[in-house]
């Protein structure tokens, strides 16, 4: 299989760093009204602090990075 993958190694948030996102996410469409330009917003099972950014990766090169990274 060829093509490049978009990578990025990132964790998923704890729940003490989830909650006041939680709520601020729970006002989405009242901020949003409030906003000049249209928010996209990302939901919860989603959410996660990026490390690194690795750009477009040739998909063969995955098992190694994912090795790296284990």
């Amino acid at each position: 299989m060829s093509g490049n993958l978009r990578l990025f190694v990132a964790s998923p948030l704890s729940g003490a760093a989830r909650e006041p996102l939680q709520a601020i996410y729970e006002q989405r469409e009242r901020i949003a009204a409030k906003m000049p330009q249209r928010i996209r917003w990302t939901v919860p099972e989603q959410w996660h602090v990026t490390w690194l950014f690795l750009g477009s990766v040739p998909r063969e090169q995955l098992p190694e990075i994912q090795a790296r990274f284990a």
